[in-house]
């Protein structure tokens, strides 16, 4: 378990998600957030790794690089709106429309 050295600042909905609480919270901006990130990454990466490289790559290596590229900034982007959800249902993001669900549902324990 981390250590937490700042305590949340909105209202905490559930201080410990599960993982398919925090995955079945996000919203469109996590959605949008993810779908730059992964589109942005190849650009990037041919930008970078390949076109401004000094070695000359062959077809195969730049499609295994670009393959590889999308592959990981795919993953970077679901850990980005995972990360995000997972703040929001633990308080350290703003979080009113969850705050609001949870109140609405029988038992909700919100912190304040």
């Amino acid at each position: 378990m981390g250590v937490i050295f700042n305590p949340p600042s909105h209202p905490v909905v559930d201080s410990n998600p599960g993982f398919w609480k925090v995955v079945n919270n996000f919203n469109t901006q996590d959605y949008i957030n993810a779908a730059a990130i992964t589109v942005a990454g190849q650009p990037l990466t041919y930008y970078f790794a390949l076109d401004h490289s000094p070695y000359k790559y062959n077809m195969k290596t730049r499609s295994a690089v670009m393959n590889f590229s999308m592959v990981a900034f795919a993953a970077a982007g679901a850990l980005y709106a995972y990360q995000s959800s997972a703040a929001r249902l633990m308080g350290y993001k703003p979080n009113a429309d969850e705050v609001a669900a949870a109140k609405k549902t029988k038992g909700s324990t919100i912190q304040v």
